[in-house]
């Protein structure tokens, strides 16, 4: 465990696309299971197209965009923090929610 967090912390955007493409594959079969019901056949080909769109789109578009908002909107304090995650709704969700139904 100590070594997966050393590698996160030296490299984190490779870290992030392989979270990024884990957790929307995942949570597409976990999808896929609950509309059709235990025992039924996963459309594999489908999850592997929305692990895609994670692993070239969406990582690489969160990473930028909250390293991007971190540096012009730096601190912990609750007002930065507010205003980040004002300008995440704002901006940054609607376009990756565009780019994902796209």
């Amino acid at each position: 465990m100590a070594l997966l967090g050393r590698w996160a912390r030296r490299s984190p955007w490779p870290c992030n696309l392989l979270l990024y493409g884990g957790l929307f594959a995942a949570g597409d079969a976990a999808q896929q299971r609950l509309r059709r019901g235990p025992g039924s056949a996963a459309d594999w080909r489908q999850t592997r197209h929305v692990a895609l769109v994670a692993l070239t789109f969406h990582g690489n578009f969160s990473y930028v965009w909250l390293r991007g908002l971190e540096r012009l909107l730096p601190g912990r304090a609750p007002l930065a923090v507010l205003a980040k995650v004002l300008c995440d709704q704002l901006v940054g969700a609607p376009v990756a929610v565009l780019a994902f139904y796209t």
